[in-house]
Parts: structure tokens; sequence; C-alpha cells
């Protein structure tokens, strides 16, 4: 009998032959106490009786940097806001290709020949953005006498699925005519020309009527 008063004092019972551990009461669990795996950094507020401070100390939210730098949203307005204007290039740099590219689409824009004077288009549409010069003309009827497409940068066109014929000038960075091409069927599609920065299209004829040909000096006007 004592032995077994013994055994339960100790928290141990019989099962099946073998004394077997028992849970441990919970007021026993709240007893024990688990040490502090970091003593050292215990404040001396702790040791001296007061509230235990948190295990982990959370820092002050603060906005997570921009990748490629904090003000990089700001650097590139401020840049957009003072880009030189057509307007405000030097004379040097207008005389280079900046100047002579195509300007805005509107009935004002013309191509003019500058060998002869001859006028190519009176009214010049721009293509610049991607979908426009990878559309072109394609889904017109017809290119009416006069009118031109400028298609930029570009330095080989195709007329696939195209339903008429058209004319087609490659033009440098300085407005020159690298190549001339005339009456370009549908479903053709020409040669790369390295140093071409733009190519121009016109209705079918127009380069013989008035006399354009590789190595004239064409420009826009307004």
């Amino acid at each position: 009998m004592a032995a077994a008063a013994h055994l339960r004092s100790r928290h141990f019972v019989r099962r099946g032959g073998r004394a077997a551990a028992a849970p441990v009461p919970a007021r026993d669990r709240a007893a024990r106490r688990v040490p502090d795996p970091r003593p050292h950094r215990r404040s001396a507020r702790l040791r001296a009786g007061g509230p235990a401070p948190a295990l982990r100390k959370t820092r002050a939210a603060r906005p997570a940097p921009r990748r490629g730098g904090r003000n990089r949203g700001a650097s590139l307005a401020q840049a957009v806001r003072t880009f030189p204007r057509r307007g405000d290039l030097p004379a040097r740099a207008q005389g280079r290709g900046l100047a002579r590219a195509a300007p805005d689409s509107g009935q004002g824009v013309k191509l003019v020949n500058r060998r002869n004077g001859a006028i190519l288009a009176a009214r010049v549409e721009r293509a610049s953005r991607l979908w426009e010069r990878m559309r072109g003309l394609l889904g017109r009827r017809e290119l009416p006498q006069g009118d031109a497409l400028a298609i930029e940068p570009c330095n080989s066109i195709h007329t696939f699925f195209m339903a008429f014929a058209i004319d087609a000038a490659f033009l440098d960075r300085n407005g020159k005519v690298i190549r001339a091409l005339s009456d370009l069927q549908p479903y053709r599609a020409t040669r790369i020309q390295p140093t071409a920065a733009q190519v121009v299209e016109l209705p079918a004829g127009t380069l013989a009527r008035t006399d354009t040909r590789a190595g004239d000096e064409v420009g826009f006007e307004v």
C-alpha cells in the first residue's frame, strides 16, 4: 500500500504491468517556467521587476524603396519635362535627322523634292508607334492622290493583304532618297535597307510624275 501511494504521489500509474508517466496537471505545468533563452537581452527594467519587454521589436513601417532608386519617378518626370523640343534644338542638330523626320500628321504637312521643287504629297500621315507601323495601309481600299504615309523607323516594307499598288521611297536620317520603288504590287516584300531611317508610301505613279529618284533630297514642310 505504501509503495502504491508512493507511485501515485509521483504521478505514476500501472498500465499493462508497467509504470507509465501520467499527464502532468495544469497547475504543475504552469508552475514550470521556461527560462529566457536570451538573458543578455534583459533590460535593467526587467531585472528591477518591471514588465517583460516584447520578444520581437517591431520597426516603424517605412515605405519600400522603388527599384532602381528612391527618386526614380521624380527623375523620370523631370527628364520628360526638360527634354528639348524640336524648336529648341540647336541649328546643327536640326540639320540632321532629328529635324528632317516627318512632323505630326496634319493637312498642312507636305513632302517636297528639294532638287526640282516638286510636291510628292500635300498631306503626310505619320506612323511612328508599333501598332501604326505594323498596320501601315492595311484595311484601306485606296491611297488618294496627294496623300502619303511616312513610317518611322522603318527599313523594309511589304504589301501583303493590300488591295492596290504603291510607290515607296526609302529615306536616310538626312532626308536623302536611298531607294525609290515604283508601282509596288500587292503581296510583295522589299529588301532591307540598312541605312534607311524611314519609308514614305505614296500613290502609284507619284515618283514618276515628280521625277524623284535615288540620290534626291526630300523634306517635310509645314
